[in-house]
């Protein structure tokens, strides 16, 4: 449930409210044959409401103030696993967390053509106290062309799952810190026609405390044995840099298209070995063509993943794979059709596992499709 106001005074104020509800249930149930064969129940339910209110302010023509807070109250936050027969209960951990925030942020016109944006945000989380981080991008404007430099820092909180589940062979840990990121980013971005546009983007990542699973040793007193324990900690730090480039167009016949490749590498600081699950190469294209009028349109989507390693040092092979789409936002008034096939050439691939998994690469879906009909009253 989502609730939004908007209103728009004289003096160049403006005001945003938003409140919201949330309810979110998972059930997984999980045979296993270790005797007796036995039914695995694992689940999780959580319960939120929360608000956000904002102003923004436009001030001395070139200055556009905002500020703003939010709260969110997650009252209910429950995991449990359990065995369903014989019965025997693993976890079950009921929790309530909240969190609040206030930011503030300025867009300075300095000139014509040069733009500075510049903010700061603190959050303060029930679990693990307060973050602050800011953010700065200076923008310049030629003609045809745009330069940006830009400047972030954030974080992510650990989640309930990685904080708090602690059941059968998974530890939890209430230790457990955000990870911080700070970006830096310089981007140029070029109309190379009226309906055609090209950027270039340079990129480099800090991560520090990057949150990631762990295996610690188990009754034997060994790491890589069938008894080892699992644990969400924060690992070293990580760097990771890139370039991604891209061409994209939208003509008055309703075509458009886009064509992406990034190559990217992203490195663990105390081993200076590449992350697993993290591919160097990285292309897509994408096309969407109307096929009768502004009723039907047809898209086609190719992309291609380079190498990743896995978490056991082996090599999950590149991927390439292909969707095709049809769909209609209004062949009939008030109701839109879409399907998709997906994988259309039945690619055989398998993306690298966790820690958790038996296997050190999990497959994958073949051809597949699906339909969906949507009415909007």
């Amino acid at each position: 449930l989502d609730l939004k106001y908007h209103h728009e005074f004289a003096n160049d104020l403006a005001l945003n409210v938003r409140g919201y509800y949330d309810r979110i249930y998972f059930r997984g149930d999980y045979p296993y044959d270790y005797p007796p064969p036995t039914l695995n129940q694992d689940s999780y339910l959580t319960q939120q409401g929360g608000g956000e209110l904002s102003v923004v302010k436009r001030l001395f023509n070139r200055h556009k103030v905002i500020v703003g807070t939010e709260y969110r109250n997650q009252f209910q936050t429950d995991q449990n696993n359990k065995d369903e027969a014989p019965p025997v209960t693993y976890l079950d951990d009921r929790r309530s967390s909240t969190v609040w925030a206030v930011y503030a942020q300025e867009e300075w016109a300095i000139t014509d053509r040069l733009l500075l944006n510049a903010g700061i945000r603190h959050d303060h989380y029930s679990t693990f106290g307060g973050t602050t981080n800011p953010r700065a991008g200076l923008i310049y404007n030629w003609t045809n062309t745009t330069a940006k430099l830009l400047y972030g820092r954030a974080f992510r909180a650990p989640n309930p799952f990685e904080q708090n589940y602690a059941a059968l062979n998974f530890l939890g840990n209430q230790n457990i810190a955000p990870e911080r990121i700070t970006t830096y980013e310089a981007v140029l971005e070029h109309s190379l026609t009226t309906n055609l546009r090209a950027s270039a983007t340079l990129y480099h990542n800090q991560i520090k405390g990057l949150i990631s699973q762990v295996s610690l040793p188990g009754a034997d007193g060994t790491v890589g044995t069938t008894d080892d324990l699992l644990q969400f900690q924060n690992v070293s730090s990580v760097k990771a840099h890139g370039v991604e480039l891209t061409i994209e167009g939208k003509w008055p016949s309703g075509v458009e298209g886009r064509l992406s490749y990034a190559l990217q590498r992203a490195t663990d600081d105390s081993t200076g070995m590449r992350l697993s699950n993290s591919p160097q190469s990285l292309a897509k294209v994408n096309l969407i063509v109307p096929l009768f009028s502004d009723k039907v349109f047809g898209g086609f989507e190719s992309r291609y993943t380079s190498r990743r390693g896995t978490v056991a040092g082996n090599q999950a092979k590149e991927v390439f794979l292909t969707n095709l789409s049809l769909f209609s936002p209004t062949l009939v008034k008030g109701w839109e059709l879409s399907g998709q096939i997906s994988n259309l050439f039945d690619y055989h691939y398998g993306d690298p596992g966790s820690h958790d998994h038996l296997q050190d690469t999990i497959e994958q879906n073949g051809r597949t499709f699906w339909v969906k009909l949507k009415y909007r009253y």
